[in-house]
Protein backbone atom coordinates (compact mmCIF):
# COMPACT_ATOMS: atom_id res chain seq x y z
CA UNK A 1 0.00 0.00 0.00
CA UNK A 2 1.65 3.23 -1.12
CA UNK A 3 1.83 6.63 0.55
CA UNK A 4 -0.71 9.36 -0.07
CA UNK A 5 0.45 12.97 0.36
CA UNK A 6 -2.51 15.28 0.98
CA UNK A 7 -2.25 18.71 -0.63
CA UNK A 8 -5.79 18.98 -1.98
CA UNK A 9 -7.56 22.31 -2.33
CA UNK A 10 -10.72 21.13 -0.61
CA UNK A 11 -9.00 20.50 2.72
CA UNK A 12 -9.81 22.98 5.47
CA UNK A 13 -6.97 25.26 6.53
CA UNK A 14 -6.70 26.03 10.24
CA UNK A 15 -5.77 29.37 11.80
CA UNK A 16 -4.18 29.67 15.20
CA UNK A 17 -3.77 32.23 17.96
CA UNK A 18 -0.60 34.29 17.83
CA UNK A 19 0.05 33.43 21.45
CA UNK A 20 -0.66 29.70 21.52
CA UNK A 21 -1.27 26.99 18.98
CA UNK A 22 -4.74 25.68 19.70
CA UNK A 23 -7.17 23.36 17.97
CA UNK A 24 -8.81 25.30 15.14
CA UNK A 25 -8.91 28.51 17.18
CA UNK A 26 -9.71 31.74 15.39
CA UNK A 27 -7.15 33.82 17.26
CA UNK A 28 -7.81 37.19 18.83
CA UNK A 29 -7.60 38.58 22.36
CA UNK A 30 -10.06 38.22 25.26
CA UNK A 31 -12.06 41.38 25.89
CA UNK A 32 -10.87 41.58 29.51
CA UNK A 33 -7.33 42.16 28.27
CA UNK A 34 -8.46 45.36 26.54
CA UNK A 35 -11.60 46.68 28.27
CA UNK A 36 -10.74 48.44 31.53
CA UNK A 37 -14.24 47.99 32.97
CA UNK A 38 -14.16 44.20 32.52
CA UNK A 39 -10.50 43.96 33.51
CA UNK A 40 -11.11 45.56 36.91
CA UNK A 41 -14.16 43.45 37.77
CA UNK A 42 -13.60 40.39 39.94
CA UNK A 43 -15.05 37.00 39.00
CA UNK A 44 -15.72 33.65 40.63
CA UNK A 45 -12.85 31.18 41.02
CA UNK A 46 -13.90 27.65 41.92
CA UNK A 47 -11.33 25.45 43.66
CA UNK A 48 -11.57 21.69 43.18
CA UNK A 49 -9.77 19.14 45.34
CA UNK A 50 -6.54 17.73 43.92
CA UNK A 51 -6.24 13.93 43.68
CA UNK A 52 -4.28 11.99 46.28
CA UNK A 53 -0.84 11.74 44.69
CA UNK A 54 0.25 8.93 47.02
CA UNK A 55 -2.48 6.75 45.56
CA UNK A 56 -1.70 7.95 42.02
CA UNK A 57 1.99 7.09 42.41
CA UNK A 58 1.22 3.53 43.53
CA UNK A 59 -1.22 3.06 40.65
CA UNK A 60 1.42 4.30 38.17
CA UNK A 61 4.00 1.84 39.49
CA UNK A 62 1.55 -1.02 38.99
CA UNK A 63 0.57 0.22 35.53
CA UNK A 64 4.23 0.32 34.45
CA UNK A 65 4.67 -3.27 35.62
CA UNK A 66 1.61 -4.29 33.60
CA UNK A 67 2.75 -2.62 30.38
CA UNK A 68 0.03 0.04 30.27
CA UNK A 69 0.48 3.46 28.67
CA UNK A 70 2.34 6.04 30.73
CA UNK A 71 -0.29 8.06 32.58
CA UNK A 72 0.36 11.78 33.01
CA UNK A 73 -2.99 13.05 34.25
CA UNK A 74 -6.19 12.02 36.00
CA UNK A 75 -9.77 13.23 35.77
CA UNK A 76 -11.27 15.48 38.44
CA UNK A 77 -15.05 15.72 38.34
CA UNK A 78 -16.35 19.29 38.08
CA UNK A 79 -20.12 19.62 37.41
CA UNK A 80 -19.83 23.32 36.54
CA UNK A 81 -22.06 25.25 34.18
CA UNK A 82 -22.28 28.73 32.70
CA UNK A 83 -25.83 28.77 34.10
CA UNK A 84 -24.79 28.17 37.71
CA UNK A 85 -21.18 29.33 38.08
CA UNK A 86 -18.98 32.22 37.04
CA UNK A 87 -19.60 35.95 36.85
CA UNK A 88 -21.36 38.01 34.16
CA UNK A 89 -20.27 41.54 33.20
CA UNK A 90 -22.75 43.70 31.25
CA UNK A 91 -21.48 46.30 28.75
CA UNK A 92 -23.18 49.53 27.61
CA UNK A 93 -23.92 48.18 24.11
CA UNK A 94 -25.96 45.28 25.56
CA UNK A 95 -23.28 42.65 25.05
CA UNK A 96 -21.92 40.77 28.01
CA UNK A 97 -18.87 38.82 29.18
CA UNK A 98 -18.79 35.75 31.45
CA UNK A 99 -15.69 34.60 33.28
CA UNK A 100 -14.99 31.59 35.47
CA UNK A 101 -11.70 30.60 37.05
CA UNK A 102 -11.03 26.98 38.02
CA UNK A 103 -8.17 26.03 40.32
CA UNK A 104 -6.84 22.57 41.21
CA UNK A 105 -3.78 23.05 43.44
CA UNK A 106 -0.39 21.89 42.19
CA UNK A 107 -1.54 20.92 38.70
CA UNK A 108 1.11 21.30 36.01
CA UNK A 109 -1.63 21.92 33.45
CA UNK A 110 -5.39 21.56 33.07
CA UNK A 111 -7.69 20.35 30.30
CA UNK A 112 -11.39 21.27 30.37
CA UNK A 113 -13.85 18.58 29.26
CA UNK A 114 -17.44 19.54 28.35
CA UNK A 115 -20.49 17.31 28.11
CA UNK A 116 -22.40 20.21 26.51
CA UNK A 117 -20.58 22.71 24.28
CA UNK A 118 -22.49 25.15 22.10
CA UNK A 119 -21.30 28.63 21.07
CA UNK A 120 -24.02 30.67 19.27
CA UNK A 121 -23.22 32.70 16.13
CA UNK A 122 -21.28 35.86 16.89
CA UNK A 123 -20.09 34.71 20.32
CA UNK A 124 -16.54 33.69 21.33
CA UNK A 125 -14.84 31.62 24.02
CA UNK A 126 -11.23 32.00 25.18
CA UNK A 127 -9.25 30.10 27.83
CA UNK A 128 -5.99 31.27 29.40
CA UNK A 129 -3.55 30.60 32.21
CA UNK A 130 -2.98 32.65 35.35
CA UNK A 131 -0.06 34.60 33.88
CA UNK A 132 -2.02 35.27 30.67
CA UNK A 133 0.92 33.97 28.68
CA UNK A 134 -1.06 31.13 27.08
CA UNK A 135 -4.36 31.85 25.34
CA UNK A 136 -6.40 29.31 23.36
CA UNK A 137 -9.32 30.26 21.13
CA UNK A 138 -11.29 32.03 20.05
CA UNK A 139 -13.74 29.14 19.79
CA UNK A 140 -16.97 30.02 18.04
CA UNK A 141 -19.95 28.51 16.27
CA UNK A 142 -17.66 26.63 13.87
CA UNK A 143 -16.26 24.58 16.76
CA UNK A 144 -19.55 23.15 17.99
CA UNK A 145 -19.41 19.33 18.05
CA UNK A 146 -22.36 17.36 16.74
CA UNK A 147 -22.98 15.52 20.01
CA UNK A 148 -22.05 18.21 22.51
CA UNK A 149 -18.92 16.47 23.82
CA UNK A 150 -15.77 18.58 23.52
CA UNK A 151 -12.43 19.29 25.16
CA UNK A 152 -9.97 22.14 24.99
CA UNK A 153 -6.25 21.52 25.03
CA UNK A 154 -3.91 21.62 27.99
CA UNK A 155 -3.38 25.04 29.56
CA UNK A 156 -0.33 25.60 31.77
CA UNK A 157 -0.67 25.97 35.53
CA UNK A 158 -3.15 25.12 38.27
CA UNK A 159 -5.60 27.95 37.48
CA UNK A 160 -7.46 28.24 34.21
CA UNK A 161 -9.89 31.02 33.25
CA UNK A 162 -12.74 30.65 30.77
CA UNK A 163 -13.92 33.91 29.19
CA UNK A 164 -17.03 33.93 27.02
CA UNK A 165 -18.33 37.03 25.23
CA UNK A 166 -21.59 37.35 23.34
CA UNK A 167 -23.61 40.02 21.55
CA UNK A 168 -27.04 40.96 22.89
CA UNK A 169 -29.07 39.15 20.24
CA UNK A 170 -27.81 35.65 21.23
CA UNK A 171 -28.17 36.00 24.99
CA UNK A 172 -29.26 32.79 26.68
CA UNK A 173 -28.38 30.44 23.84
CA UNK A 174 -24.90 29.35 24.96
CA UNK A 175 -24.30 25.94 26.55
CA UNK A 176 -21.10 25.34 28.49
CA UNK A 177 -21.43 22.43 30.90
CA UNK A 178 -18.08 21.31 32.32
CA UNK A 179 -18.07 17.66 33.32
CA UNK A 180 -14.47 17.34 34.45
CA UNK A 181 -10.93 18.61 34.21
CA UNK A 182 -7.80 16.67 33.51
CA UNK A 183 -5.27 17.26 36.30
CA UNK A 184 -1.88 16.86 34.60
CA UNK A 185 0.92 16.01 37.01
CA UNK A 186 3.88 14.86 34.89
CA UNK A 187 5.10 14.44 31.33
CA UNK A 188 3.71 17.76 30.09
CA UNK A 189 6.71 18.63 28.03
CA UNK A 190 5.38 21.38 25.81
CA UNK A 191 4.13 24.10 28.17
CA UNK A 192 7.22 25.41 29.94
CA UNK A 193 7.44 28.38 27.61
CA UNK A 194 4.31 29.82 29.23
CA UNK A 195 5.92 29.83 32.68
CA UNK A 196 9.71 29.30 32.48
CA UNK A 197 10.09 29.29 36.27
CA UNK A 198 8.52 25.83 36.49
CA UNK A 199 10.57 22.65 36.17
CA UNK A 200 7.97 20.73 34.20
CA UNK A 201 8.97 21.87 30.75
CA UNK A 202 9.32 20.16 27.42
CA UNK A 203 12.50 18.26 26.69
CA UNK A 204 12.04 15.50 29.26
CA UNK A 205 12.96 12.56 27.02
CA UNK A 206 16.32 10.91 27.62
CA UNK A 207 19.48 12.54 26.35
CA UNK A 208 20.39 9.93 23.72
CA UNK A 209 17.24 10.55 21.65
CA UNK A 210 17.75 11.96 18.12
CA UNK A 211 15.56 14.75 16.76
CA UNK A 212 13.67 13.77 13.63
CA UNK A 213 15.19 16.54 11.47
CA UNK A 214 18.79 15.68 12.28
CA UNK A 215 20.88 15.41 9.13
CA UNK A 216 21.72 12.95 7.70
CA UNK A 217 19.62 10.42 9.65
CA UNK A 218 16.32 12.26 9.13
CA UNK A 219 16.93 13.37 5.54
CA UNK A 220 15.14 10.44 3.88
CA UNK A 221 12.13 10.52 6.22
CA UNK A 222 10.77 14.02 5.67
CA UNK A 223 7.50 12.77 4.20
CA UNK A 224 6.84 9.96 6.68
CA UNK A 225 7.48 12.15 9.73
CA UNK A 226 4.56 14.42 8.73
CA UNK A 227 2.13 11.60 9.51
CA UNK A 228 3.31 11.13 13.10
CA UNK A 229 1.56 12.88 15.99
CA UNK A 230 1.49 12.51 19.74
CA UNK A 231 -1.80 11.75 21.44
CA UNK A 232 -3.06 13.21 24.71
CA UNK A 233 -5.66 10.58 25.50
CA UNK A 234 -8.35 9.93 28.09
CA UNK A 235 -9.15 6.37 29.16
CA UNK A 236 -11.78 6.47 31.89
CA UNK A 237 -10.27 8.64 34.61
CA UNK A 238 -6.69 8.39 33.32
CA UNK A 239 -4.88 10.63 30.83
CA UNK A 240 -1.52 10.06 29.17
CA UNK A 241 0.72 10.22 26.11
CA UNK A 242 0.98 7.82 23.19
CA UNK A 243 2.09 8.21 19.57
CA UNK A 244 0.50 7.22 16.27
CA UNK A 245 0.36 8.12 12.60
CA UNK A 246 -1.96 8.90 9.73
CA UNK A 247 -2.32 5.92 7.42
CA UNK A 248 -3.50 5.52 3.85
CA UNK A 249 -6.32 3.24 2.68
CA UNK A 250 -6.89 1.32 -0.53
CA UNK A 251 -9.42 3.89 -1.77
CA UNK A 252 -6.80 6.67 -1.62
CA UNK A 253 -9.58 9.06 -0.58
CA UNK A 254 -7.89 10.97 2.27
CA UNK A 255 -10.05 9.51 5.05
CA UNK A 256 -8.19 10.61 8.22
CA UNK A 257 -7.43 7.16 9.61
CA UNK A 258 -4.89 7.17 12.42
CA UNK A 259 -3.08 4.03 13.64
CA UNK A 260 -1.70 3.50 17.14
CA UNK A 261 -1.54 0.78 19.84
CA UNK A 262 -4.58 -0.81 21.46
CA UNK A 263 -3.01 -0.61 24.93
CA UNK A 264 -3.35 3.17 24.56
CA UNK A 265 -6.97 2.79 25.67
CA UNK A 266 -8.33 1.13 22.55
CA UNK A 267 -10.36 -1.58 24.26
CA UNK A 268 -11.16 0.33 27.44
CA UNK A 269 -11.78 3.96 26.43
CA UNK A 270 -15.43 4.88 25.92
CA UNK A 271 -16.94 6.57 22.89
CA UNK A 272 -17.05 9.76 24.98
CA UNK A 273 -13.35 9.35 25.82
CA UNK A 274 -12.43 9.21 22.15
CA UNK A 275 -14.30 12.46 21.51
CA UNK A 276 -11.82 14.35 23.72
CA UNK A 277 -8.55 12.77 22.52
CA UNK A 278 -6.07 15.42 21.37
CA UNK A 279 -3.63 14.92 18.47
CA UNK A 280 -0.50 17.12 18.37
CA UNK A 281 1.03 17.40 14.88
CA UNK A 282 4.35 18.95 13.77
CA UNK A 283 5.77 19.10 17.28
CA UNK A 284 9.45 18.85 16.34
CA UNK A 285 12.77 20.64 16.28
CA UNK A 286 13.74 22.33 13.03
CA UNK A 287 17.21 20.79 13.08
CA UNK A 288 19.45 18.51 15.08
CA UNK A 289 20.02 20.42 18.35
CA UNK A 290 17.25 20.77 20.89
CA UNK A 291 16.10 24.35 20.23
CA UNK A 292 16.32 27.14 22.77
CA UNK A 293 12.73 28.13 21.98
CA UNK A 294 10.07 25.45 22.13
CA UNK A 295 8.59 24.49 18.74
CA UNK A 296 4.99 25.23 17.83
CA UNK A 297 2.44 22.53 17.06
CA UNK A 298 -1.07 22.06 15.68
CA UNK A 299 -3.82 20.25 17.56
CA UNK A 300 -6.94 18.39 16.45
CA UNK A 301 -9.61 17.12 18.84
CA UNK A 302 -11.64 13.94 18.81
CA UNK A 303 -11.85 10.64 16.95
CA UNK A 304 -13.96 7.51 16.55
CA UNK A 305 -12.77 3.95 17.06
CA UNK A 306 -12.81 1.87 13.89
CA UNK A 307 -10.90 -1.35 14.65
CA UNK A 308 -8.91 -2.91 17.50
CA UNK A 309 -6.68 -5.87 18.24
CA UNK A 310 -5.62 -6.46 21.87
CA UNK A 311 -2.27 -7.46 23.26
CA UNK A 312 -3.66 -10.67 24.74
CA UNK A 313 -3.97 -13.07 21.85
CA UNK A 314 -3.46 -10.35 19.25
CA UNK A 315 -1.01 -7.79 17.89
CA UNK A 316 -1.96 -4.66 19.88
CA UNK A 317 -3.36 -2.22 17.32
CA UNK A 318 -5.97 0.53 17.35
CA UNK A 319 -7.32 2.25 14.25
CA UNK A 320 -9.32 5.44 14.75
CA UNK A 321 -10.76 8.03 12.40
CA UNK A 322 -10.10 11.65 13.30
CA UNK A 323 -13.16 13.87 13.64
CA UNK A 324 -11.41 16.59 11.65
CA UNK A 325 -9.50 16.08 8.42
CA UNK A 326 -6.02 17.63 8.85
CA UNK A 327 -5.80 20.74 6.73
CA UNK A 328 -3.06 22.38 4.70
CA UNK A 329 -1.65 24.13 7.77
CA UNK A 330 -0.83 20.73 9.27
CA UNK A 331 0.63 19.54 5.92
CA UNK A 332 -0.39 15.91 6.53
CA UNK A 333 1.07 12.80 4.95
CA UNK A 334 -0.81 9.50 4.83
CA UNK A 335 1.66 6.66 5.14
CA UNK A 336 1.62 3.61 2.99
CA UNK A 337 1.95 0.18 4.60
CA UNK A 338 3.38 -3.25 3.91
CA UNK A 339 1.58 -6.34 5.24
CA UNK A 340 4.11 -8.88 4.01
CA UNK A 341 6.16 -11.04 6.39
CA UNK A 342 9.49 -10.53 4.63
CA UNK A 343 12.37 -9.28 6.79
CA UNK A 344 14.80 -8.11 4.10
CA UNK A 345 13.56 -4.53 3.61
CA UNK A 346 16.10 -2.99 5.98
CA UNK A 347 17.40 -0.64 7.27
CA UNK A 348 14.50 1.36 8.62
CA UNK A 349 13.40 3.71 11.41
CA UNK A 350 10.90 4.30 14.17
CA UNK A 351 9.51 7.84 14.55
CA UNK A 352 7.91 8.70 17.87
CA UNK A 353 7.28 11.13 20.76
CA UNK A 354 9.11 9.71 23.80
CA UNK A 355 7.71 10.98 27.11
CA UNK A 356 5.46 13.37 25.14
CA UNK A 357 8.56 15.23 23.93
CA UNK A 358 9.26 16.63 20.47
CA UNK A 359 9.47 14.13 17.62
CA UNK A 360 12.44 11.74 17.58
CA UNK A 361 13.86 9.10 15.23
CA UNK A 362 15.52 5.74 15.97
CA UNK A 363 17.27 3.53 13.39
CA UNK A 364 17.59 -0.24 12.95
CA UNK A 365 19.31 -2.56 10.46
CA UNK A 366 17.90 -5.97 11.44
CA UNK A 367 14.53 -7.27 12.53
CA UNK A 368 12.87 -10.64 13.01
CA UNK A 369 9.42 -12.06 13.70
CA UNK A 370 9.03 -12.66 17.44
CA UNK A 371 7.14 -15.43 19.20
CA UNK A 372 4.74 -15.02 22.10
CA UNK A 373 5.65 -11.96 24.19
CA UNK A 374 4.24 -11.39 27.70
CA UNK A 375 3.64 -7.71 28.41
CA UNK A 376 2.04 -8.07 31.83
CA UNK A 377 -1.49 -7.33 30.65
CA UNK A 378 -1.43 -10.29 28.26
CA UNK A 379 0.60 -12.53 25.98
CA UNK A 380 0.58 -11.69 22.29
CA UNK A 381 -0.47 -14.08 19.57
CA UNK A 382 2.36 -16.27 18.23
CA UNK A 383 4.52 -14.55 15.63
CA UNK A 384 2.52 -11.30 15.73
CA UNK A 385 5.40 -8.93 16.60
CA UNK A 386 8.44 -7.51 14.89
CA UNK A 387 11.51 -7.69 17.15
CA UNK A 388 13.82 -4.73 16.57
CA UNK A 389 17.05 -3.51 18.19
CA UNK A 390 17.97 0.09 17.46
CA UNK A 391 21.53 0.94 16.47
CA UNK A 392 23.82 3.95 16.49
CA UNK A 393 23.72 6.30 13.52
CA UNK A 394 25.59 9.39 12.38
CA UNK A 395 23.61 11.57 14.81
CA UNK A 396 23.35 9.39 17.90
CA UNK A 397 21.52 6.34 19.18
CA UNK A 398 17.75 6.68 19.54
CA UNK A 399 15.60 4.29 21.57
CA UNK A 400 11.93 4.27 22.69
CA UNK A 401 10.33 5.38 25.96
CA UNK A 402 6.95 5.73 27.61
CA UNK A 403 4.87 7.88 25.26
CA UNK A 404 6.37 6.17 22.19
CA UNK A 405 3.69 3.45 22.32
CA UNK A 406 1.73 3.12 19.10
CA UNK A 407 4.39 4.83 16.98
CA UNK A 408 5.08 3.48 13.48
CA UNK A 409 7.99 1.30 12.40
CA UNK A 410 9.04 1.97 8.80
CA UNK A 411 10.91 -0.34 6.43
CA UNK A 412 13.50 0.80 3.90
CA UNK A 413 10.75 1.59 1.38
CA UNK A 414 9.18 4.09 3.77
CA UNK A 415 6.16 1.88 4.46
CA UNK A 416 4.60 1.27 7.88
CA UNK A 417 5.16 -2.32 8.99
CA UNK A 418 4.24 -2.14 12.69
CA UNK A 419 3.15 -0.17 15.75
CA UNK A 420 5.13 -0.06 19.00
CA UNK A 421 3.87 -2.20 21.86
CA UNK A 422 6.87 -2.05 24.22
CA UNK A 423 10.28 -3.34 25.19
CA UNK A 424 13.20 -2.59 27.45
CA UNK A 425 15.40 -0.32 25.36
CA UNK A 426 16.53 2.93 26.97
CA UNK A 427 19.44 5.32 26.87
CA UNK A 428 21.11 3.15 29.52
CA UNK A 429 20.18 -0.05 27.65
CA UNK A 430 20.56 0.97 24.03
CA UNK A 431 20.76 -2.62 22.76
CA UNK A 432 17.49 -3.51 24.49
CA UNK A 433 14.49 -5.08 22.78
CA UNK A 434 11.65 -3.28 21.00
CA UNK A 435 8.48 -5.08 19.93
CA UNK A 436 6.13 -3.74 17.27
CA UNK A 437 2.74 -5.27 16.46
CA UNK A 438 3.07 -6.38 12.85
CA UNK A 439 0.94 -4.94 10.05
CA UNK A 440 0.61 -8.39 8.51
CA UNK A 441 -1.07 -9.58 11.70
CA UNK A 442 -3.13 -6.41 12.11
CA UNK A 443 -4.50 -6.79 8.59
CA UNK A 444 -4.70 -10.51 7.89
CA UNK A 445 -4.52 -12.78 10.90
CA UNK A 446 -6.45 -11.28 13.79
CA UNK A 447 -9.68 -13.27 13.99
CA UNK A 448 -11.90 -11.01 16.10
CA UNK A 449 -15.26 -10.01 14.57
CA UNK A 450 -14.17 -6.39 14.96
CA UNK A 451 -13.65 -4.87 11.49
CA UNK A 452 -10.12 -5.26 10.19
Amino acid sequence: MRHLPILLAFLIAQSFSSISYAQIGKGGTPLSFQNEFVKQESYEIVQLAAPDMNIIEQQDIQAAQNGLFERSGVSVKANLSIETHGTWHYLPDGSRVWRLGIKIPEAIALTVVYDQFYIPPGAKLFLYNELKTQIIGAFDNDNNPSGGLFATELVEGDIITLEYQEPKHVAGKVKLDIAELCYAYRGITHLRKYNPTKTTGWGTSDACEVNVNCSPVGDNWQDEKRSVAEIWLRDGGSWGWCTGSLINNTSHDGTPYFLTANHCGGSTASAADFQVWEFYFNYEAAGCPNPAVEPSYHTLIGCQKRSVGPIAGGSDFLLVELNTTPGITINPYYNGWDRRTITTTVPGVGIHHPSGDIKKISTYNTRSIAGNINFGIGTTAPNSMWHTIFVANANGHGVTEGGSSGSPLFNSNGLTIGTLTGGNSSCTNQSGDNYYGAMFYHCLLYTSPSPR
